[in-house]
């Protein structure tokens, strides 16, 4: 066969089916696209998350810190360490919170003039100048109306401010205070002096490895994860061109066996089209998907940072080795697709049947023994693919019952239905790959909004419990001190609450103790997951409290007893209370206040939290505050706080939807095409059907009855099949990626939404089909 003549055969092949061609176009092409864009992502984040993890190898070696938060560590240490030879470089790290509400990161040091100008500067990204509210002299203001020194825009400080020490203290109000202390090298005499002589507040310690790479993984592994589920959902569109190509092809090829060509040429002309494809939708997917990518980038930014405290920016570059992934993935998808399809289906059939229970017994294994990350994400992929082998032959099994259930009705509908029965029984095979992949979409979109609408509930009670405040206070120890003792004798202030916290380590991992004192028990400060009745009077008794992250990783629970230290102390208690900690991978420990300076010495306050009968802004109340001397840039009232991380939240799990609404408009591709096949394939049995007197109407409602009834089933199906995968990600995969779990709300989400959502649409598409059918009139023969 010469070039030209596999040209005329392949252009003719072309033209003739067009139209299976371009579904397999766009199947192959929209798969290669969401799993690309996926991976852009991921590439990005990873190269991000490097880039700042060299930054931070660059830096100083050794790191003094306080073991309470804030700025604890005074001047005069570090003129004292400067005395000794030790070239401790002053660090200041807070928060700002400018004028137009938005909280930034702070970090002041000694910085070089960079441009030459004012020696003050505020450095920062380009996109973080890009979201400041800047007035109209170019100028930024804190909220206490403080001017902050003039914007330089500067590649690799993420989302930071960072300026000079001077003007960072006066934002901060530190005063000669500072949060850490930087050491580039130590010899060992100078650090035997500084063991010797640290105060017992502070803290040597070497620059370890970012926390965050285990949860960057696993987000990056979650995230892959949603990708080839779309992909494989695109796959099943591409299985139903491939189908319907290679049933018009084979009588084709059979001729031109007779006509002389050979097996080897026509293998040589099918895997030349093979490549092809694989070339042209490999590159289209890849540039789609760094489209995709660039649109879908700010809601995983504001992920990563939000959850991870990832501050860097995420930069989405054309990749030729992502695009050759591409490339090799949709070819071994078309060759695996074409062999499954030339495998009998009989054969095909028996594999499934095979295969049934012992993917059901590992499923059942994985769900009760799943110990690790990996063995959590198989436990998924085992039930989709269980979940792909039981719906068709849940379809056959749910048809022939309802065919044994005919008899109970009237005789002039039994006809009728056992005709459709039976009718749809014989010609459902057509539309089962449509149906998985309807399946398969939806159930993702399910298991996702049960995961955030579970995430939705439990952070707002979380919220409410966290900012256990009407209002904060922020000041000095000395001032909150001062400030306590009159706020008790204003009436409309029901409680305060005073918080300290210090750093500590538990089994040689790092720990935050927090100390808490309250006028009565502070229920509304904690969601438990487990407590005993009487916690608060058992705390103040020597008792503690622990995040669940903690209790998790290491297998804690209540009644146990585990020793503690900070600094010089060593603390022992037992466990009187476990909660929830979302977000946060940290192990935490919560003390009563009397309990924990009788162990730890006198804290120093962080802040005071005020609480009111209504929990509401009032101005009484913020003049009183105001007549105590209290600053207004000092009261932070939470109501704001409060929605802006609800605002954050549906923000930040933006990309999950996104996905999941693409994975469906693919799965509704699939469903066109196969209604259109089948359509075609019922056009002979309408035909005799008319001729017998069944008006066309009547025929085509019941068209859409037999629709109807397999996209109930499978719309069931999926939505049960979200509900399992929607408990395997918060009750399996989440724990054991995130270290952290929340209670299951599988009425949350809003999910039924998208049930009644995909069945209009399916419904309506189903339409469009049978209006290009020319049904003949009854008792007409065409």
């Amino acid at each position: 066969m010469t070039i030209s003549q596999w040209l005329m055969l392949s252009l003719g092949e072309w033209r003739r089916h067009w139209q299976l061609y371009l579904w397999l176009l766009l199947g192959l092409v929209l798969a290669a696209a969401l799993f690309n864009g996926v991976e852009n992502l991921n590439r990005a984040a990873n190269s991000s998350f490097q880039t700042a993890e060299q930054t931070s190898k660059q830096a100083p070696g050794f790191r003094i810190y306080s073991l309470s938060p804030g700025h604890q560590i005074s001047r005069d240490f570090w003129l004292q360490l400067r005395r000794h030879g030790i070239a401790a470089e002053p660090v200041l790290i807070g928060q700002i919170q400018l004028d137009d509400n938005q909280w930034l990161p702070l970090r002041g040091q000694s910085l070089p003039n960079i441009t030459g100008g004012d020696h003050w500067q505020t450095l920062a990204s380009q996109s973080t100048i890009n979201r400041l509210a800047v007035d109209e002299r170019g100028q930024v203001r804190s909220r206490s109306g403080q001017t902050l020194p003039p914007l330089t825009a500067i590649d690799g400080v993420g989302g930071w401010l960072m300026m000079d020490i001077a003007p960072a203290a006066a934002l901060l109000g530190s005063g000669e205070m500072v949060t850490l202390l930087e050491i580039a090298t130590l010899s060992a005499s100078q650090q035997q002096w500084l063991q010797r002589n640290l105060p017992a507040d502070l803290q040597l310690r070497q620059q370890q490895a970012e926390e965050s790479r285990p949860l960057l993984a696993a987000f990056s592994l979650n995230l892959r994860a949603l990708g080839l589920l779309s992909f494989l959902v695109g796959g099943l569109l591409v299985l139903h061109a491939v189908s319907s190509l290679l049933d018009h092809r084979q009588p084709r090829l059979a001729i031109l066996s007779e006509l002389g060509v050979t097996r080897a040429q026509l293998l040589c002309w099918s895997f030349s089209e093979l490549v092809l494809l694989s070339l042209l939708c490999g590159i289209l997917g890849a540039v789609l998907g760094l489209h995709l990518a660039n649109w879908l980038a700010p809601g995983v930014e504001l992920t990563l940072t939000m959850l991870y405290q990832s501050d860097s920016v995420l930069t989405l570059n054309w990749d030729w080795s992502q695009a050759g992934r591409s490339i090799l993935m949709i070819g071994l998808t078309l060759a695996l697709l074409v062999v499954l399809q030339l495998t009998p289906a009989k054969r095909q059939r028996q594999c499934g049947q095979l295969l049934l229970l012992p993917l059901a017994m590992m499923v059942l294994w994985l769900t009760s023994r799943a110990q690790t990350q990996g063995q959590s994400l198989l436990l998924s992929a085992l039930t989709v693919l269980l979940a792909i082998i039981v719906l068709p032959n849940l379809l056959a099994w749910l048809l022939q019952l309802l065919s044994r259930m005919l008899p109970l009705i009237g005789q002039r509908e039994r006809v009728l239905s056992r005709w459709t029965i039976a009718d749809l029984m014989a010609h459902r095979q057509g539309l089962n790959t449509a149906l998985i992949a309807i399946t398969l979409a939806l159930a993702t979109a399910v298991a996702t909004r049960i995961l955030t609408g579970s995430f939705a509930v439990a952070l707002d009670g979380h919220l409410q419990q966290r900012l256990f405040a009407v209002a904060y206070i922020h000041g000095s120890g000395a001032q909150l001190l001062n400030w306590q003792r009159q706020l008790a004798n204003i009436d409309s202030i029901t409680d305060i609450k005073s918080l300290s916290q210090r750093s500590g380590q538990y089994l040689g991992q790092p720990l935050q103790i927090k100390v808490i004192e309250s006028r009565q028990q502070p229920s509304d400060t904690f969601h438990f997951k487990a407590v005993e009745p009487k916690w608060w009077q058992a705390a103040a008794n020597g008792q503690c409290l622990i995040n669940e992250p903690m209790a998790l990783q290491q297998g804690l629970s209540l009644g146990q007893s585990i020793r503690f230290n900070s600094g010089n102390s060593e603390i022992g208690c037992r466990i009187a209370g476990i909660y929830y900690d979302y977000g946060n991978p940290r192990w935490e420990i919560s003390l009563e206040r009397g309990f924990g300076v009788a162990q730890m010495g006198e804290m120093p306050l962080l802040g005071l939290g005020i609480q009111t009968t209504s929990m509401q802004f009032n101005p009484q109340i913020e003049q009183h505050l105001l007549a105590l001397g209290i600053p207004h840039g000092a009261i932070n009232w939470q109501q704001q706080v409060l929605d802006t991380a609800r605002s954050l939240f549906s923000r930040t799990f933006a990309i999950t939807d996104a996905l999941a609404w693409l994975t469906l408009g693919v799965a509704m591709l699939a469903w066109i095409a196969s209604l259109m096949a089948q359509w075609r394939r019922w056009g002979d049995s309408n035909q005799l059907l008319a001729t017998l007197g069944i008006e066309p109407r009547t025929l085509k409602l019941l068209r859409l009855a037999q629709l109807g009834l397999l996209l109930i089933i499978t719309l069931a199906f999926a939505a049960a099949l979200g509900m399992l995968l929607g408990w395997q990600l918060l009750a399996r995969i989440n724990p054991l990626s995130f270290g952290w779990s929340m209670p299951i709300e599988f009425s949350a989400g809003q999910w039924w939404l998208w049930i009644v959502v995909v069945l209009v649409s399916t419904l309506a598409l189903a339409m469009l089909p049978q209006r290009q059918q020319q049904l003949p009139a009854r008792g007409e023969w065409q």
